[in-house]
């Protein structure tokens, strides 16, 4: 080069004027990698708590869902049991009807 200052060239391959310089920019350089690695663990972190948040919405709205079919089931289930309970109630009206058709009808037959 023309210029009458040497230069230094850094890890990146930037011109430095001194050595001093270069040793300056590279006691920066951990620093540099910890802080981008302090960033990306930091977005990860970022990105997994809102994943995090996502899920909980999702689970809240799992839970009330469940809680609405709970309600619902308990409603089902009173009114089966209810038509149950009518359902044999008529059957035994029906099974004392037919016994007393059959013993009207063996009256009816020993009468003749």
């Amino acid at each position: 080069e023309g210029s009458t200052h040497s230069h230094w060239v850094g890890p990146d391959g930037e011109k430095f004027r001194s050595k001093n310089d270069v040793c300056r920019a590279m006691a920066y350089i951990p620093d540099i990698k910890v802080k981008k690695k302090l960033s990306m663990l930091e977005d990860r972190v970022q990105q997994t708590l809102q994943r995090f948040n996502e899920s909980l919405v999702v689970n809240k709205e799992l839970r009330a869902e469940i809680e609405h079919l709970r309600k619902e089931r308990v409603s089902f289930d009173h009114i089966h049991a209810k038509l149950e309970s009518g359902l044999q109630q008529r059957k035994a009206e029906i099974a004392q009807a037919i016994e007393a058709s059959n013993v009207a009808l063996e009256t009816r037959e020993e009468a003749t």
